[in-house]
């Protein structure tokens, strides 16, 4: 074989593990932020649309609590903690213990995240070594011995598992990787050299279907079928990332950071209906970003930028925003304060709250 011919084959199945982006539904969107509304002017709290969730000494829920759901419960747990899976059926009443902390078989020492495999009707939880399975119930599946690379994931509804690289690797191209139901890698995806900055993030979301965002690009995907579609483009004018800030080493990237203004997408969510932005602008003075949220209308396009008070703490249910369900309403978890000076009493769980934003494009 000629040596032409030898590069040409190394060639081709370079380009053959790295599955290419479908840019086809790429939306270019440039956000402003003097178009925002005030969210005291457009949402008000309705307790009907707030699940108080059931306290007591086993069933407390620490600081900084994520859930996913399935539109029969909530399970909630505390990201990157040394804490168990609690579920919660629709009404806030707790359910069950999805396993245990511990070093047995079937506990797991902390969480790194969580999804919902309805192909096995699981509930999947990542830890350092293995992906824990359960049935609904908490009852104890078995494990698979998972990537240590792996640093958040998901599950499609065919059960292949999308795993998020959170550092560089020699022996990895891609900073997504999707995986069969025995954690065997298949694909990977978005090969080129940026990657994301050494910080522990959920950056792989559910709710209609999957989706991607990362710390330090201002594109978002929608992960559909067996590839990757970018979904959104944001331009941020006066707030872009410095153009050689994928060229420094991670400490130098925070620092530059600290120092630049810049708009970080923290969070997205989607349904057929709608996509929903949360946006953090930083003025580069290291001090603490100016939230949004940023919806459109996927039918029209028109959006919606709803601007979150300044004093909002991280506590506040406004900080979290978990899941979009099919019948557009956006969930979020959190204590229900208004401001910085509310105290959080002792012996009460954070609630899940939901808006309908469909209403607010009356």
């Amino acid at each position: 074989m000629s040596n032409k011919l030898i590069i040409l084959v190394i060639l081709s199945i370079d380009i053959l593990s790295c599955k290419t982006n479908k840019n086809n539904q790429n939306v270019h969107y440039v956000f402003n932020e003097s178009k925002a509304i005030l969210l005291n002017d457009i949402v008000q709290l309705d307790s009907s649309n707030i699940t108080n969730l059931d306290f007591s000494d086993s069933t407390m829920i620490g600081a900084c609590p994520s859930f996913v759901s399935d539109d029969n419960a909530f399970y909630v747990y505390i990201p990157g903690t040394q804490a168990p899976v609690l579920k919660f059926d629709l009404n806030g009443k707790f359910d069950c213990q999805i396993g245990a902390i511990g070093h047995s078989d079937s506990e797991y020492t902390h969480i790194l995240n969580i999804s919902i495999n309805s192909k096995k009707q699981s509930i999947d939880v990542l830890t350092n070594n293995f992906i824990n399975e359960y049935k609904y119930d908490g009852t104890y599946i078995g494990k698979i011995k998972k990537k240590s690379y792996i640093s958040t994931f998901a599950v499609d509804d065919k059960g292949e598992y999308w795993g998020y690289i959170g550092c560089k690797r020699p022996e990895i191209k891609g900073r997504l990787i999707r995986c069969d139901s025995n954690l065997k890698k298949q694909q990977e995806y978005l090969c080129d050299m940026q990657m994301s900055t050494p910080l522990f993030e959920l950056n792989i979301n559910k709710s209609q279907g999957l989706t991607l965002r990362e710390s330090l690009n201002h594109t978002v995907y929608r992960i559909k079928d067996d590839s990757l579609e970018v979904a959104y483009t944001l331009e941020f004018p006066d707030h872009e990332f410095p153009d050689n800030i994928m060229c420094k080493d991670p400490i130098e990237i925070v620092q530059q950071l600290n120092s630049t203004p810049h708009a970080r997408i923290k969070n997205y969510l989607e349904n057929k209906d709608y996509s929903v932005f949360q946006i953090f602008y930083f003025s580069g003075l290291d001090t603490n970003p100016q939230k949004y949220y940023c919806i459109i209308d996927r039918k029209t396009n028109k959006d919606l930028i709803i601007k979150i008070p300044d004093d909002i703490p991280y506590e506040s249910y406004l900080s979290s925003p978990e899941y979009l369900s099919a019948d557009n309403n956006l969930y979020f978890i959190g204590y229900l304060i208004e401001n910085g000076n509310q105290k959080i009493k002792d012996d009460i769980n954070p609630s899940i709250v939901k808006f309908n934003i469909a209403n607010l494009f009356d």
